[in-house]
């Protein structure tokens, strides 16, 4: 395994530079392997969903009703992405967004409105698809490593699932400050994460430099 592609992928604020995947660029390319370092939250495709998104619901929600706007409408997004590709019925998958926004503004959203954000992260996914798609075309990684944070969830289990269908041979891992929040070891959430994500084939925990060496060389 010596082509390594190394990712962030929407949404992850701030916006700031990964630091994480670029420390491991650096210690595996000492080590003779070829890595490919992607930040994708600076791609103008993926912020131009952000913008629209957020957009769409600053004009359906009340002004009353805003708060902390973007703070909690993270969560919001994040929440939707996840309904999103967990979707088995398109009925109960509308009532689930309808509750998602309920539950963080307060404001129940007509059918017009549900469906314009709807179809902006139906649109997200299939930007995300080509964009994953291609880059593993044109890179033809042996191991694809995303790091995962809570905002950057959703986007992330859909691209292991994809490349997982698309490209069994190739490994997925995992890491990411996530763990150390909302997938913390020993917790209901990550032995249950652990039972739904076959297609992930190593989750790395901590400081992954020589961790991910580890497997590397020893495929464990």
């Amino acid at each position: 395994m010596k082509k390594i592609l190394l990712a962030l992928l929407p949404f992850w604020t701030p916006l700031i530079p990964p630091m994480g995947i670029a420390r491991l660029k650096s210690y595996l390319m000492k080590r003779g392997y070829s890595v490919k370092a992607v930040d994708s939250t600076v791609e103008l495709s993926f912020k131009k969903i952000y913008s629209d998104y957020f957009g769409s619901l600053k004009l359906f929600i009340p002004i009353e009703n805003h708060a902390n706007f973007l703070n909690v409408g993270h969560d919001v997004m994040q929440n939707h992405m996840m309904a999103f590709i967990n979707m088995k019925n398109e009925v109960e998958y509308n009532e689930l967004v309808k509750l998602i926004v309920y539950k963080t503004y307060y404001f129940n959203l007509n059918e017009n409105q549900l469906k314009q954000i709807n179809s902006i992260i139906s649109k997200f996914f299939n930007l995300l698809e080509t964009y994953i798609l291609d880059i593993i075309e044109e890179f033809k990684p042996d191991v694809f490593g995303l790091t995962v944070y809570c905002h950057t969830l959703p986007a992330s289990l859909f691209a292991f699932n994809l490349v997982k269908l698309k490209y069994p041979e190739i490994r997925n891992v995992m890491g990411g400050g996530i763990f150390a929040e909302q997938l913390a070891v020993g917790t209901d959430n990550y032995n249950r994460f652990l039972e739904q994500t076959p297609f992930i084939d190593k989750i790395i925990i901590g400081e992954g430099e020589e961790l991910l060496c580890k497997y590397l060389e020893e495929n464990i």
